[in-house]
């Protein structure tokens, strides 16, 4: 057939065909208006049809976008971090290993060094040792002996001197003694020479004076001697007592030096 075929949908919701070369006509007994109603109703009706069909979905929007950035880089964050901690841990493990195989290394020589080492090198080493310790605390001994007897001697030689003072000052003390009385003689007996005889005195009191002070300066050095020894002696005894007993004893000189007496000048 030739002719198409097409339809309208009419307000109960059925299809009314008619020939597409004919010119649709009028129903009976129904107006041209009415006919044009219907045609509206049916388009009409086909509008909720097309509001019915799915929509396109609509694309993320801009804080969906940056949401998405800021996770992806705060991952990276954390994955560079996780591999400098590994990397770390790597680097420790290998240093711990190093020095692991350095410790087997040294102990293996150690172990070797002890498998091949002489007994009788050591003992001789300590006895090589042993006496030269002895020979240096000989030498240690001697010179402190020595020292000893060195100021011995200076305290017996200042006593001496000081007891030659005392007893040339003793001498002038009579000499001052025999002026002043010859003075006094002079003076009753021969007045016009007594002014010689004063001038004696005074010459002698001056002697005197002066062997007073030499008498003074020996009495000092005397005792600074004697402290000297003193300290030096102190210091013997503690060495010999850290080193133990019997190590070393104090030299006869040392306490005849002690027992010299002192004279104390008269004034």
């Amino acid at each position: 057939m030739n002719t198409k075929m097409w339809g309208t949908r009419t307000a109960s919701g059925k299809w009314q065909m008619s020939h597409s070369g004919s010119k649709p006509r009028a129903a009976a007994g129904m107006p041209r208006g009415n006919h044009q109603l219907q045609r509206k109703t049916g388009q009409q009706v086909r509008g909720p049809e097309t509001s019915e069909r799915p929509e396109a979905p609509a694309g993320p929007s801009v804080e969906d976008q940056a949401a998405t950035l800021i996770q992806c880089a705060f991952q990276r964050y954390l994955a560079r971090k996780e591999l400098a901690r590994r990397r770390l841990e790597r680097q420790d493990y290998l240093e711990q290993m190093k020095k692991l195989q350095r410790e087997v290394a040294s102990l293996d020589a150690v172990a070797t060094v002890l498998q091949t080492w002489d007994v009788r090198l050591t003992e001789a080493m300590l006895q090589n040792m042993e006496a030269e310790w002895q020979c240096r605390a000989q030498e240690a001994q001697q010179q402190q002996a020595a020292e000893a007897k060195r100021l011995a001697l200076k305290v017996q030689q200042m006593a001496r001197e000081q007891q030659q003072c005392h007893k040339a000052l003793q001498q002038a003390y009579c000499e001052l003694h025999r002026r002043i009385s010859e003075h006094d003689r002079c003076r009753q007996k021969c007045p016009g020479k007594a002014e010689l005889t004063l001038q004696a005195v005074k010459d002698t009191e001056a002697h005197v004076a002066m062997l007073r002070q030499e008498a003074q300066k020996t009495e000092e050095m005397l005792a600074l001697a004697r402290l000297e020894l003193r300290e030096h002696s102190e210091e013997a005894a503690a060495r010999s007592c850290a080193a133990g007993p019997g190590a070393g004893t104090a030299e006869p000189w040392v306490a005849s030096a002690r027992t010299v007496p002192v004279t104390t000048a008269a004034h």
